[in-house]
């Protein structure tokens, strides 16, 4: 055999068809004189089958009841059992008070011929009688009314010679009676004051949860009035570190105090129960690397909604590549006796990461060598400071002492950074980088054939000016 499981909402329809049924037989009553009799009638300050909107775990909803007795020249007192009837079959708490808001003794009134009582009903969602938001339910408010026995001369239908023993006593609970009044029934629907739901965005505005010191960041979010009623909100942020201090962060809610929303019961094209915000975000110029959880609060009337989320602080990452080592001329000479062209060698050297370390150093200071041939360069060189995303370009100039040899790409030029390892870098791999020159020397010349050539040049520019002026002279003479 299956099992059928049964819902909250089918349970509560099938106790709701119940409970009318049985409210149909009570106002329809019994067919004796009594019920005939009966003239109390119940009105309320809420109108019958009217709906109410209740706040879950709010202020309770009054009612302001009036049981009036009319014409009724039979009965001279009548009492009136209070009943509140939930068809659904989900009670939630209630009581019946006097209009002093004292509590009514047994849920008993009377009511005197052509007089009125009056009677407050009082009602509470609260959660721990199942109350949630967004619930509806019914209760049926009515009396049972019975009349208050006198003796009047006769027994009045009692025991048999009463008045003779003293024992005329009505002994029947308005409780217990099939007399009711009319119904008033009052529909109350489930809200929640006040809520609000908070979404922060997975990344900062720059595409990811990196942050570097010194940087200003924006992290989206949005904010929506979710509660009944409108609002207004209040915002505060913290941060929170297991790998290093915090001190000194900077974090803006980016909205004001005493925004407001729209609460959900307008429902109109107006109506504004959303709104986006972008905090800043500034990390201390000493943040250390490691992971940082920030917390984002918003708190309405009692009622807070949080958001939170990691960001992390990288270690610096200085970097130098191969093909950042440049310089002045694509190749050098030397001579056979040491003479050489003077070259300027670049570097340009990066910070890819953070400007603090684990231990607190900054990147500040960073000592350079130049390396040729494996043999430092004149003196080490200093950055002063190198941020992240910072570039700097140190040059020297360089004299070679040597052409490469013919099996060599060329003489190797390293560039080394931070080579004490004062900094503790995420990735010392890429602290060093190596570029090769040629240097070459020129074939070497025969000075006595240069200057027989130039002597012969010489000779024979001679001769042809005296061959040219003494012909001059001879056509002069003629």
């Amino acid at each position: 055999m299956s099992k059928t499981g049964v819902s909250k909402a089918s349970t509560k329809n099938a106790l709701l068809v119940l409970g009318v049924a049985i409210m149909y037989l009570i106002t329809l009553g019994p067919t004796g004189s009594a019920a005939n009799t009966n003239k109390i009638y119940l009105d309320s300050s809420i109108a019958n089958g009217s709906s109410t909107d209740i706040m879950v775990g709010g202020a309770s909803i009054y009612a302001t009841l009036t049981f009036t007795s009319q014409d009724d020249s039979q009965h001279r007192k009548m009492d009136v059992y209070l009943v509140a009837n939930f068809p659904g079959g989900e009670v939630w708490s209630y009581d019946f008070f006097d209009t002093a808001l004292n509590p009514i003794d047994g849920n008993t009134i009377s009511v005197t011929k052509g007089s009125s009582e009056t009677v407050k009903f009082r009602i509470k969602c609260k959660t721990s009688d199942g109350c949630e938001d967004g619930d509806s339910n019914q209760v049926q408010i009515y009396g049972k009314t019975d009349p208050q026995w006198f003796d009047g001369g006769t027994d009045s239908g009692t025991t048999s010679g009463c008045k003779l023993t003293n024992s005329c006593v009505d002994t029947t609970a308005a409780s217990s009676s099939f007399n009711a009044t009319n119904v008033i029934a009052l529909t109350f629907n489930a809200r929640t004051d006040s809520s609000s739901t908070l979404v922060c965005d997975d990344e900062s505005s720059s595409g990811d949860n990196l942050m570097y010191q010194g940087q200003t960041y924006g992290w989206d979010y949005t904010l929506t009035n979710t509660g009944w009623n409108d609002d207004s909100y209040s915002f505060a942020t913290s941060i929170t570190s297991d790998d290093a201090p915090t001190d000194g962060w900077d974090i803006k809610p980016g909205i004001d105090n005493g925004k407001q929303l729209t609460g959900q019961n307008d429902a109109s094209t107006t109506a504004v129960h959303a709104t986006d915000g972008t905090m800043s975000i500034l990390p201390s110029s000493t943040a250390r690397p490691g992971v940082y959880n920030i917390v984002l609060d918003v708190t309405a009337s009692g009622s807070t909604s949080s958001c939170n989320f990691d960001v992390v602080v990288p270690s610096p990452d200085l970097e130098i590549k191969n093909e950042d080592i440049t310089f002045s001329h694509t190749g050098a000479w030397i001579t056979g006796r040491g003479d050489s062209q003077k070259v300027t060698i670049y570097a340009e050297i990066r910070n890819k990461g953070g400007s603090v370390d684990s231990s607190g150093v900054t990147t500040t200071d960073i000592i350079v060598t130049f390396l040729v041939d494996g043999a430092q360069l004149g003196s080490t060189h200093k950055i002063a400071s190198l941020g992240y995303g910072e570039e700097h370009t140190l040059k020297v100039d360089w004299n070679p002492t040597r052409k490469h040899d013919k099996d060599e790409v060329g003489i190797p030029i390293t560039v080394s950074v931070d080579t004490p390892g004062n900094i503790e870098d995420s990735n010392n791999d890429n602290n060093e980088a190596t570029a090769f020159f040629k240097v070459v020397e020129p074939p070497t010349s025969n000075p006595s054939f240069y200057l027989g050539f130039i002597s012969l040049i010489a000779a024979v520019g001679a001769a042809v000016l005296l061959s040219t002026y003494y012909r001059n002279k001879e056509d002069l003479e003629e």
